[in-house]
């Protein structure tokens, strides 16, 4: 009688043994060298032999395995800081002068146990870049949805002062990084207020349990503005057009009496919120979110590119788990070169996900935040799709990588995340979940971690791709999944 977690080290423990298991040789970035393109000194994009890559500075073809919410600060918390300044000192023979340095020795050790190639943009490391390829997080616009955001954060895209705002940000931090060719790329605002069901106070288990405030979303903060207000022509022009300047069909719409699109112009605070029963009004807030979306990226966009003409630029990253409408994903599609995303979900949804954005857009898929979690009782409710236990949870990571990234429109993960933390988070109670607790005991999804990490560029491409033997061949024996694991104990 063997417990699938038993069952799942011992399959884990005879793949490791095998010659397919061996990896192709890398170079400095975690790129196969034997898929080669040009070598343009910077990480891009590009399609070979069947499927997306990144392509790294050195010209090889590169796919992100990598890991979120890395920070030292999970490792300074009263239950755990004593217990590392310890166990630094008796793995190293020498006392830390500071917890900078236990952080830094842990990491490593982690990396190369794990074998992640990058550091996903919720990760923080700071120290040494060139120890992996890292994503970095450019925000422009505080409206993140965890960041509970007041109206005032929802500012006037559409007014100069907003470009002067990027072009000094860019400056402050894309700038410095212009020739780092470890930096695959930009993102910017993480999850987005975006749509009338992202402001309203719903449950969300993957996230909250309870959001406490109503929010605001854009359309509703810039036609309350005052008619000198950029942003509020833009709206007002937007209705126009869209009414074909019938002032009569807007105030059917909205129960309004406005004389003309001028007395709108001149209203002040005439519709904080919107009616999520009237359709007609969510669809006039669509068109003019599109229009705010794309003036704010254009803006951001080019803050980047005028400090740093040289990465790659990933937009937003869309909450795939809220309403996130599909002219929003086909507008980042043509503004950026990925659709840059984080879900949280298991493999079928997770794949019809995928599908819908690489349908719209056209684009690879880069999996920017997402995991599955397993509560405990120092974890009750942690992030993410809850196991009811650890071998469940192996079973659901290993479904999620091998499937994803068998997908040639598949070329990054950032797994959330590295380290628990044990103390309920400022979402309503929630916590971070981790490969390990607070003292390091790895959890058994690490053995999946680690095997999947030598197993990557063998799940991904095609047999003779991976041994540098010519033109690809995209049938391939079937990934591991629910299938190939035993469910009960014999």
């Amino acid at each position: 009688m063997k417990s699938i977690l038993t069952l799942l080290l011992t399959v884990l423990a005879a793949q490791s043994t095998t010659a397919a298991d061996t990896p192709p040789p890398l170079d400095r970035y975690g790129g196969a060298t034997t898929i080669k393109a040009e070598a343009t000194g910077y990480f891009r994009l590009q399609q070979l032999q069947g499927r997306w890559f990144f392509i790294t500075p050195d010209g090889h073809a590169f796919l992100v395995n990598g890991i979120n919410h890395v920070g030292g600060n999970v490792m300074e918390r009263l239950y755990n800081r004593d217990y590392w300044q310890e166990r630094y000192r008796q793995q190293t023979g020498a006392a830390a002068t500071n917890p900078r340095e236990i952080f830094e020795w842990k990491v490593r050790r982690d990396v190369q146990a794990m074998g992640w190639n990058a550091f996903g943009a919720h990760s923080h490391p700071g120290f040494n870049p060139r120890l992996l390829p890292y994503v970095k997080t450019l925000r422009f616009a505080d409206v993140a949805f965890w960041q509970e955001p007041a109206a005032e954060a929802f500012v006037d895209v559409f007014d100069p002062a907003y470009e002067a705002h990027c072009a000094r940000r860019a400056r402050e931090q894309a700038l410095p990084l212009k020739d780092d060719p470890y930096l695959i790329g930009y993102t910017f605002t993480d999850g987005p207020v975006l749509t009338e069901r992202d402001a309203e106070p719903h449950p969300n288990k993957i996230y909250v349990k309870a959001r406490k405030p109503r929010l605001t979303t854009w359309p509703e903060r810039l036609r309350n503005l005052p008619a000198s207000a950029p942003g509020k022509r833009a709206y007002v022009q937007t209705m126009t057009e869209l009414h074909g300047n019938d002032i009569r069909a807007f105030n059917q719409i909205y129960g309004t009496t406005f004389a003309s699109f001028d007395a709108l112009a001149g209203a002040v605070d005439w519709r904080p919120a919107s009616d999520a029963r009237n359709a007609r009004e969510r669809a006039d807030n669509l068109q003019f979110l599109l229009r705010v979306l794309e003036r704010r990226w254009q803006v951001e966009s080019a803050a980047v590119r005028a400090c740093d003409p040289h990465h790659l630029l990933f937009g937003d990253k869309l909450n795939g788990n809220s309403d996130t409408p599909d002219e929003v994903i086909q507008l980042s599609g043509r503004m950026f070169e990925v659709v840059f995303m984080q879900f949280y979900g298991r493999w079928p949804e997770t794949q019809t996900l995928i599908d819908r954005c690489t349908r719209l857009t056209g684009k690879p898929f880069y999996m920017g935040d997402a995991s599955c979690s397993c509560p405990s009782e120092n974890m009750p409710n942690p992030f993410g799709v809850h196991c009811r236990d650890h071998a469940e949870r192996t079973q659901v990571y290993r479904e999620l990588y091998y499937q994803a990234f068998a997908r040639p429109d598949f070329v990054g993960w950032d797994w959330c995340g590295w380290m628990e933390s044990w103390e309920l988070g400022g979402q309503a109670g929630m916590q971070h979940s981790g490969i390990q607790d607070p003292f390091g005991n790895l959890h058994p999804v690490s053995a999946a971690m680690s095997q999947f990490a030598r197993e990557l560029y063998r799940v991904a491409l095609p047999p003779r791709a991976a041994q540098g033997t010519g033109e690809a061949n995209l049938h391939r024996e079937p990934s591991p999944s629910n299938r190939d694991l035993k469910t009960d104990e014999e």
